[in-house]
């Protein structure tokens, strides 16, 4: 007998959490389909260099960017399709927004959205250094 309702346990137990299951599959296809992933990524520091190869034929914006107010110290290349000097206005001591593709849309730079720049937050020296 006691092995009855231990077996009978297990079972109601077993069917609870399958029909638990199904209804949780059933709650998450009514939620909203309308979220994507962002396919910008952001950038916040300063353009300490600016170089200008050519791969392919086609011109590349490198930009050497120092990240300001996080835990890296280092300086990191930042590929950018195309000739970008036109947004390139704004000062060494400048601290800039850079929003770029995640992904890079040819094998060698992303593609660029924008360059904002922070004003009120400039470091000593100042003039254009990319002219």
């Amino acid at each position: 007998m006691k092995y009855l309702v231990i077996g009978f346990l297990l079972l109601s137990l077993a069917i609870y959490s399958v029909a638990d299951a199904t209804l949780l599959v059933k709650n998450t296809e009514e939620l909203p389909r309308g979220y994507q992933d962002n396919i910008w990524e952001y950038h916040y520091g300063r353009v300490v260099d600016v170089a200008f190869p050519k791969q392919d034929g086609q011109t590349i914006t490198n930009l050497t960017f120092a990240p300001v107010g996080t835990y890296a110290t280092f300086t990191e290349q930042l590929p950018l399709c195309g000739d970008q000097e036109k947004l390139l206005d704004f000062n060494r001591g400048d601290i800039v927004i850079i929003a770029m593709s995640k992904r890079m849309t040819r094998r060698y730079c992303h593609e660029l959205l924008r360059i904002d720049v922070i004003t009120g937050e400039r470091s000593a020296g100042g003039g254009n250094p990319f002219k």
